[in-house]
């Protein structure tokens, strides 16, 4: 991959995106993106190569790894990654990146084990690819602060572009974990959105005391016994730090755990006044 990308670096802009398991709708609206701002558009199927996924699973991956791509062969001139664990993490594989300070500390220890992993991965990726833009979707935006924390702290000359979460018709945000949500679960799992809303409600009202705004996302969430809330509030995009007072350009964000599955959404009213859902 890496001669590759040597070789297109003089044929423009290249816009990446990742994708962690399987592909949906979500991803569909990230390659559009891609190809129509760049040049050349590339997707990292990352399934293979997943270092919490376990070896079954990542065989699993690799036997559904055709109709993923019969999905991607509706794009033209579309370049699909599928790096392999044993490339990525070969034997003797011993470096990882350890970002730390917030958003990092305001997590439980193995979400910042996972964020830290993650971090590892994507800035090979990086390396290999070599993209100018990556993509991803506004719910991810605490891994994003995590992410654009290394890329300021290491001088990684890339620019990650945050693009408006695709939900479903009850509000909940893609996800491939949703798959694996029961009936219940998935019901209450609705409930983040609808806390996010609260959220906003109260802001259009003219509320900006954030403690209060948190209030109200807890009340809509505290309804469903199945969900274990990690965090529910207002912050720096950035960084993450929470903020006192909701003015243009704060989050929402909200990260619960329902069962044995971690969910997490945020919205974003913007410097210009409008909100990104």
């Amino acid at each position: 991959m890496t001669e590759t990308a040597r070789g297109w670096l003089a044929g423009g802009s290249v816009g990446f995106v990742l994708v962690k398991g399987e592909l949906h709708e979500g991803h569909m609206r990230l390659i559009q993106e891609a190809q129509k701002a760049c040049e050349i558009g590339v997707v990292g199927l990352l399934g293979c190569c997943w270092p919490f996924a376990t070896i079954e699973q990542r065989a699993q991956y690799q036997r559904n790894l055709q109709g993923q791509l019969q999905i991607l062969s509706r794009y033209q001139q579309l370049v699909v990654f599928i790096p392999r664990f044993e490339e990525m993490y070969p034997v003797r594989f011993m470096t990882l990146l350890m970002p730390s300070g917030f958003p990092l500390d305001q997590l439980s220890e193995s979400e910042k084990a996972y964020n830290r992993s993650f971090c590892t991965l994507t800035v090979k990726l990086f390396h290999l690819v070599r993209p100018d833009v990556v993509y991803f979707g506004q719910k991810d935006a605490l891994q994003i602060a995590i992410l654009r924390q290394v890329i300021r702290d290491l001088n990684i000359d890339i620019h990650l572009r945050m693009m408006p979460t695709v939900r479903e018709s009850d509000g909940l945000a893609l996800s491939s974990r949703n798959q694996v949500l029961s009936e219940a679960e998935r019901q209450a799992a609705v409930s983040i959105y609808a806390a996010l809303q609260a959220g906003k409600a109260l802001i259009l009202y003219g509320e900006r005391h954030s403690s209060v705004i948190i209030q109200e996302m807890l009340k809509s969430l505290q309804k469903y016994a199945l969900i274990s809330i990690e965090h529910a509030g207002v912050y720096a995009p950035d960084t993450f730090l929470p903020v006192v007072e909701a003015l243009p350009g704060i989050v929402l964000s909200i990260a619960v755990n329902i069962g044995a599955v971690r969910l997490l959404d945020t919205i974003t009213w913007m410097e210009n006044g409008q909100w990104r859902m």
